[in-house]
């Protein structure tokens, strides 16, 4: 299980921020999920869930304090003996849902402070950094 929390110094009008998550399964790097928060709304604009996993996919949650600055939390958890009760409990109840071993989780921020005034402005961070 991994949790994230991301702390944005702004959150209001014209801001974005990206998240992508990806996993390893084996040496294979997947998306496992996306979302896209926006101009400080309190619920993220567009979730992409690409692989199911048994202990979350990345889902946010999404605080701004009185300040304008937000916090961003959520989890990822992928278990491995979990995935094969899940795979046989969804076979044998006919749900079509196969479940996903990832071994690691990384994930990749774009975030844009204020996307109308200072539309060239924006960070992007990758964590971890990309297995060899």
């Amino acid at each position: 299980m991994s949790t994230y929390t991301i702390a944005l110094p702004r959150y209001a009008e014209g801001t974005s921020l990206v998240v992508t998550f990806y996993g390893y399964v084996g040496e294979r790097r997947v998306e496992v999920s996306s979302f896209r928060c926006e101009d400080g709304a309190l619920k993220e604009k567009r979730f992409r869930e690409r692989i199911n996993l048994t202990g979350g996919s990345g889902r946010p949650t999404i605080q701004v304090d009185q300040s304008g600055a937000a916090y961003i939390t959520g989890r990822l958890g992928s278990g491995g003996f979990g995935v094969g009760i899940r795979n046989f409990l969804g076979r044998l109840l006919g749900d079509g849902k196969q479940f996903v071993h990832v071994d690691d989780f990384g994930m990749e921020l774009v975030y844009q402070p204020d996307r109308l005034q200072l539309p060239a402005l924006e960070t992007i961070l990758r964590f971890p950094v990309a297995r060899r």
